[in-house]
């Protein structure tokens, strides 16, 4: 379940320009004000059964969730994904190309205010394949190049083409664009890295680059070479740097295959465009030859990664190597910026992959699915290193977010 939602939002001739509105709202447009003026954060849980799949979303006053329950939550059809500009909540449909823009109340009521209709470029839009930056969406396209539009009057400007310079293929594997959970903007600059996999996302090329595109021009300025494969992750800690890792996909092969590209991560200084050669490594130096994946700062120099715990994998029978990471296997470890130096985090129970990492009013949450991803488990990660078990929720928990 999981390859199949994540690899459903790789989305898809111009034909827009000066042919037809993308806003598919009726009447006057529709103010970009928030709703009102109490916060409001949105929970995601995304259910699957062997027949189909629907996604909730709830809405709570306070980050201080302790329990998620579906009576009052609003159903989407299949997998849904939610992000927040000005206000207002976009939410992408999960059975046609549309991403949904609402404005909602202080007493939560939904206001449709239309969306922006992306089927001349595929048959999905997925807000996971989607990002912001200067007030700007921008949809993965061919892989390789970006659709640009506008979450305030939900029209699209049009089509980026990627730099000549960005490899199309590499080695016999495709190039692949990274999801939401790798772009970061700084600036008016956007980062968004690409790798190379097969099609099953089991092999991967030991480099990656990263997209640094203007935000003014929608352009790439520059590509950053990286000597770590399939780069999926992004974070920025206090002083604006960022840290580029790979997702859960590119842990198996390393495990089960020698040879196979280690999972590391590269850090690009504040200000600069270039990959700090001091700080990269390599996952398996600190885990004690594990691989890992998903490196995230939290400030006060500290960050953290998932740990893909092999000796917990039956490798003699997993009938597919992949599917293995899929299972109650990975601990969360900490990791100091400073000294480098790495740890299990106590308090929080083995998971699967596919895991979602979210900081909401400057608090860290995890919300971990389960084998099966009929429930998931979210926690807080606290200060001072240690973790604290909120609430086991049904379906997978995938996406916390603050609305205003």
């Amino acid at each position: 379940m999981v390859r199949s939602f994540l690899r459903a939002s790789v989305l898809s001739s111009l034909a827009l320009l000066g042919a037809c509105s993308s806003n598919s709202g009726a009447g006057d447009p529709v103010s970009t004000e928030p709703d009102g003026t109490k916060p409001l954060y949105a929970f995601l849980s995304l259910v699957s059964t062997t027949k189909s799949s629907h996604s909730y979303v709830n809405f709570y006053d306070s980050p201080d969730i302790t329990a998620v329950n579906f009576n009052g939550a609003r159903e989407f059809p299949g997998s849904s994904g939610i992000d927040a500009v000005g206000g207002k909540l976009f939410v992408s449909s999960g059975e046609a190309p549309l991403i949904m823009r609402f404005g909602i109340t202080e007493d939560k009521k939904w206001k449709d205010e239309g969306n922006v209709n992306f089927a001349n470029y595929g048959s999905s839009a997925g807000l996971w394949g989607n990002g912001f930056g200067s007030a700007k969406g921008y949809m993965t396209f061919n892989n390789v190049d970006r659709v640009v539009w506008d979450p305030a009057t939900l029209t699209i400007h049009g089509r980026t083409t990627a730099s000549a310079d960005l490899v199309r293929d590499r080695n016999g594997l495709l190039v692949r664009a990274s999801y939401d959970r790798a772009l970061i903007a700084q600036g008016d600059r956007l980062y968004w890295p690409y790798y190379w996999s097969d099609g099953d996302y089991y092999h991967f090329d030991g480099g990656s680059q990263i997209a640094v595109y203007d935000t003014g021009t929608d352009q790439i300025r520059r590509l950053i070479d990286a000597p770590c494969p399939g780069l999926d992750y992004a974070s920025k800690d206090d002083e604006g740097n960022l840290y580029f890792s790979n997702w859960v996909f590119a842990t198996a092969a390393p495990v089960f295959a020698a040879g196979a590209p280690k999972t590391c991560v590269v850090k690009v200084k504040a200000g600069t465009d270039t990959v700090d050669p001091s700080f990269t490594f390599n996952f398996a130096d600190v885990t004690q030859g594990r691989q890992a994946a998903a490196f995230q700062v939290i400030g006060r120099g500290q960050a953290f990664f998932a740990v893909l715990h092999d000796e917990k994998i039956d490798k003699a029978s997993a009938p597919d190597p992949k599917s293995a990471i899929y299972g109650n296997v990975w601990r969360f470890w900490s990791f100091n910026l400073v000294t480098k130096e790495a740890k299990p985090i106590e308090g929080i129970d083995t998971f699967a992959g596919g895991y979602r990492a979210t900081v909401v009013n400057g608090r860290t949450f995890l919300l971990l699915p389960r084998s099966d991803y009929a429930s998931s488990v979210t926690y807080e990660l606290l200060p001072d290193g240690t973790a604290k078990r909120l609430f086991e929720s049904l379906g997978w928990a995938y996406q916390f977010i603050r609305v205003r």
